[in-house]
């Protein structure tokens, strides 16, 4: 099978560590301020400046200070997305360059960044052609230099890594570099302002000067990181790692030692890491020896050197805070405007306003237990558009030690009270209590205009209403589905069956692991949206019944994971449960998404979890398609009920908001098309959104007609080629007939889930028996149940 060009192998690389795969993936298309004080580590201030430094002032004024200026953001540039990393420079003769190599381009500002244009060259266009790059950077005179992928003579899928030069006469020089070992590559590129070109070597983790003219190299320094980005300027080479900024001092040959600015990355920007589609951080040098760093939190400036981290743009005023814009670079003008190209093909100006409100004097503030994308997502649109609203985002859980009960605690306080945030999001609360103390406001009226106009998936809503009041309306939903061949899976139709069928496919893959989850809680968790809204009575009371019946078959599945599976695996997979940062991955919201890979590779006969985004369902019907596997059979998932769907994001307001149209027009924009079709994680609830969030360029498929393809290798060396193809019309269509069948929503119940977890785990492990686990269960919730 041909695909359509070297060009289409963009290429996110990515381990995963509990089953020992490996897998690499392309696509087909592929401010006047009070003074700050320098006041010890760490420290973040806003300062007043008047050159290239200008801050943000009053950033963390409350809403009706009398504070002025900030900055305020203008779009530019509009293209289409672009593949891979995007380099940035500033010409010697004034104009602005972002240059993308994959699609073969530049996009040039002649006016300062007023304007901006796509520019292409016949030569260039050639070179990257011949050369696939995955490495780039532009010089001040407009050479370019990359690191090409040359194929192996002899071999199907290996290549040496080259340093090449393209000259702006348009001539090509390749530079020999003598590396230690073959493990050791040319990565990450960058030019300083005279034309000399840092490389960092992967494997080696060393980063060399090159001269491009002589074509001599010496290595400056190991660092033993790996490295997603450098930028040098004014003598300084700044390197970025997965968890600190290095920055070298050219001169002195030696690295700069910088405790306040290493205290608010740690503090702030842990796990900087280029994605495949953008930083998660990002980071640039500035004149006067200054550092710039970029996050969804804002941009932020520090001098080498001294004592504080000054705020110029915060996140929450900007589109720097929405969770669906990566950036891919970020430059700077002389007249202190900056400019953030987003990993959409969208360049952003950001320029400073003295004559606007520092903090917006009207406020609505919005609450969430947990930290939710979407309310970030939709605070950045509503700035954007309402910039003269203020939105405070509440996050109950967030404060180191604040328990669930100690944050539910304060806010029906607050509720109570008649005061509290006048927009809340209902996920891991209990929405009857709420509407039946009449704390909450019916949102039919903006549920009937949006369904009139782009049109609601409002069976999702109503299922979840009170009487005949709207007080939640969910923004997302996902759907548990059950994959794999037709055999095993056609006769799953209830939890029962489900574990009949895991025995069964023991009996056929007697060495292999045939859930990919090996803990007790994991499996539980996994299942849990198809049993849990069986647990309680019309009284709102435990059904004993249904919990024994949900642990003997969740006992059942247990055996057959952990009798059989290899404890190399099971030991990898325990010991990645719980990330450097003390977090577990089974509560995070991708642990409940469908793993395909499993039943893809032949190791097991089927998959199950939940359709989670566009992605997700793209992926899970493209799996027929895979030779071998045409008796694939997909279907909504049952367990001890049915036709379910897991509700997130759910948006209430309160009934006592003293801003309440404002509050309405959040919920608004939140549910509706524009915005949703945007949506990362999550299915929308908006119709008109569906359909978009699958569209797809013709001309930008490969030649079999896919839109990405993925390659998974196992430590044995078994290589697996996928395609993933678009969704069209006949897909929508059938996702849209599962959607029209849900009638069962999944809201989960914290309390109660957390006693199904601590005692049923006893039962599944073996430390207590049936009985034991049952009662332990309704005697820890029986005095909840009855509040």
């Amino acid at each position: 099978m041909r695909k359509k060009s070297m060009a289409t192998k963009m290429a996110a690389l990515f381990t995963a560590a509990a089953v020992g795969i490996t897998a690499a993936g392309c696509g087909a298309k592929d401010q006047t301020a009070s003074n700050g004080n320098a006041n010890g580590s760490g420290t973040t201030s806003e300062t007043s400046v008047t050159d290239e430094s200008t801050t943000q002032s009053g950033a963390n004024d409350e809403a009706g200070g009398s504070g002025m200026g900030r900055y305020v953001e203008t779009t530019v540039f509009e293209g289409e997305n672009f593949y891979d990393h995007v380099e940035r420079q500033i010409f010697s003769d004034g104009q602005m360059v972002f240059l993308n190599s994959l699609t073969k381009q530049k996009i040039v500002s002649k006016d300062n960044g007023a304007t901006w244009n796509a520019e292409t060259n016949e030569a260039f266009s050639d070179f990257i052609a011949a050369y696939y790059p995955i490495a780039s950077a532009i010089a001040k005179d407009g050479t370019i230099a990359i690191v090409g992928m040359d194929k192996i003579e002899g071999t199907e899928e290996e290549y040496d890594y080259n340093l090449y030069i393209f000259n702006t006469d348009e001539t090509i020089k390749q530079i020999e570099i003598e590396l230690p070992d073959a493990h050791s590559t040319l990565r990450t590129l960058t030019f300083d302002e005279q034309g000399t070109l840092y490389a960092f070597v992967s494997g080696e983790r060393a980063v060399y000067q090159i001269d491009p003219e002589a074509g001599t190299t010496e290595k400056l320094l190991t660092l033993g990181e790996p490295l997603d980005l450098l930028d040098c300027r004014d003598g300084i080479l700044m390197c970025l790692s997965y968890e600190k900024i290095f920055l070298y001092d050219l001169a002195q040959k030696s690295l700069i030692e910088d405790e306040v600015l290493d205290s608010f990355i740690d503090e702030n920007y842990k796990e900087m890491a280029w994605t495949g589609a953008g930083y998660t951080t990002y980071a640039f040098l500035g004149a006067d020896k200054t550092i710039y760093v970029a996050g969804d939190k804002g941009l932020y400036r520090h001098v080498i050197g001294g004592g504080a981290v000054e705020q110029v743009i915060d996140g929450s005023l900007s589109s720097l805070g929405d969770p669906t814009y990566s950036i891919v670079a970020m430059a700077m003008n002389d007249k202190n405007e900056f400019f953030a190209w987003y990993s959409g093909g969208k360049i952003v100006k950001f320029s400073y306003d003295a004559t606007v409100p520092t903090v917006p004097n009207d406020k609505i503030t919005v609450y969430s237990l947990n930290e939710d994308d979407l309310v970030k997502q939709t605070i950045s649109a509503y700035q954007t558009q309402y910039p003269d609203l203020f939105i405070e985002y509440q996050i109950g859980m967030e404060e180191g030690g604040v328990t669930r009960e100690d944050a539910l605690k304060k806010l029906n306080t607050q509720l109570l009270s008649g005061s509290g945030p006048d927009v809340i999001m209902l996920d891991g609360i209990n929405i009857d209590t709420y509407a039946e103390k009449g704390v909450l406001m019916d949102l039919s009226e903006i549920v009937n205009e949006i369904d009139q106009t782009d049109g609601l998936y409002r069976n999702l809503i109503e299922n979840i209403q009170t009487g005949d009041k709207m007080y939640a309306v969910p923004a997302k939903f996902c759907i548990p589905i059950l994959l794999g061949d037709e055999t095993y899976v056609s006769s799953a139709n209830d939890y029962q069956s489900i574990a009949d069928m895991a025995e069964r496919a023991r009996e056929a893959f007697p060495d292999t692991t045939i859930l990919g989850v090996c803990s007790s809680t994991g499996i539980m968790r996994r299942f849990m949206p198809v049993c849990a809204p069986t647990w309680k009575n019309a009284d709102g009371q435990l059904d004993q019944s249904k919990v024994r019946a949900f642990l003997e078959q969740s006992k059942r599945l247990y055996d057959v994971e952990m009798n059989g599976t290899p404890e190399e695996y099971i030991k990898i997979y325990q010991q990645n449960v719980i990330d450097e940062n003390g977090d577990n991955f089974e509560e995070g919201q991708y642990f409940m998404m469908t793993q395909n890979t499993m039943y893809m590779m032949g190791e097991s006969p089927f998959t199950y979890g939940e359709i989670v985004d566009a992605y997700t369902y793209k992926d899970l019907l493209s799996v027929p398609r895979i030779s071998g596997l045409e008796n694939t059979l997909t279907k909504l998932m049952s367990g001890q009920c049915s036709n379910v769907y897991h509700p997130a994001s759910i948006v209430g307001i309160n009934a006592a908001s003293s801003n309440a149209d404002a509050a309405k027009q959040f919920v608004r924009l939140m549910l509706g098309a524009t915005l949703q079709e945007s949506m990362q994680f999550g299915i929308p609830i908006n119709k008109t959104a569906l359909p978009a969030q699958f569209a797809y360029d013709e001309s930008k498929l490969g030649d079999d007609g896919g839109e990405g393809y993925m390659t998974f290798s196992t430590e044995d060396g078994k290589i697996f080629d996928y395609t993933i193809y678009p969704v069209k019309q006949d897909g929508i269509d059938q996702l849209e007939s599962w959607i029209a069948q849900l009638d069962t929503p999944y809201l989960s119940d914290t309390v109660l889930e957390s006693a199904v977890y601590a005692e049923g785990a006893k039962y599944l492990e073996g430390t207590q028996d049936i009985d034991a686990a049952v009662k332990a269960i309704a005697d820890s919730v029986e005095l909840y149940l009855y509040e």
